[in-house]
């Protein structure tokens, strides 16, 4: 699951990636980012690094309590990723405590394979770089203005980064459009995948707007 915060080198991350673009032989390609990746093609953005970029619940629209507080969920959520994986199997193969598990994050958790929500804990277990970017994300807020076209689109039923942060994000980027994930979580693309998939390629101009 994508953390909520994100690193202070700001810049030095976007380098890197447009680094990255080139290394693969991709010029200005379009993006789409869930939380901290929504962020990240939101900065990408404003670079005009990228041709256009959807931003899925996208971190730094939050205030510093608010930040807390995905933090400390997603931190709890990462350590009882912690648990043996027989006992994690178990868990997420019963629907009442699947929802319990993941309910903070899914919207609709049982829509989730059961190997996809273990892959997901075991990714979060792993994630070696959690707490340093977590820790430098305290203070993150988005303050660019992209040039490119950007669509940012929230989960209605979002608890980590709640849906009301989508208003702070229409009056920073007015020119952008802003769409409703209706019934979706934190993270949609397991809520609605075909709903995230239509968004991403309207903002790219290759499907319906």
């Amino acid at each position: 699951v994508p953390a909520a915060g994100l690193p202070a080198d700001m810049p030095g991350l976007t380098a890197a990636m447009v680094e990255l673009f080139a290394a693969f032989g991709l010029e200005r390609p379009h993006v789409a980012g869930n939380s901290l990746g929504g962020a990240i093609a939101l900065e990408l953005a404003a670079l005009g690094a990228v041709t256009s970029a959807t931003a899925l619940s996208p971190a730094g629209f939050c205030t510093a309590r608010e930040l807390r507080w995905a933090l400390t969920v997603l931190s709890l959520h990462r350590n009882a990723a912690r648990l043996p994986e027989p006992v994690l199997r178990r868990l997420f193969a019963a629907p009442a405590l699947r929802m319990l598990a993941m309910g903070m994050i899914l919207a609709r958790p049982n829509r989730m394979a059961l190997d996809d929500a273990l892959a997901d804990a075991r990714a979060l277990r792993q994630a070696r770089a959690f707490r340093a970017v977590a820790r430098a994300g305290r203070g993150y807020a988005y303050a660019g203005a992209p040039t490119v076209p950007v669509t940012v689109a929230w989960g209605t039923r979002d608890r980590i980064l709640p849906y009301r942060q989508a208003a702070l994000a229409r009056t920073r980027l007015p020119a952008a459009r802003h769409l409703d994930l209706p019934g979706c979580g934190h993270v949609p693309m397991h809520d609605d995948p075909e709903l995230v998939a239509s968004v991403i390629l309207g903002t790219t101009g290759v499907g319906p707007g």
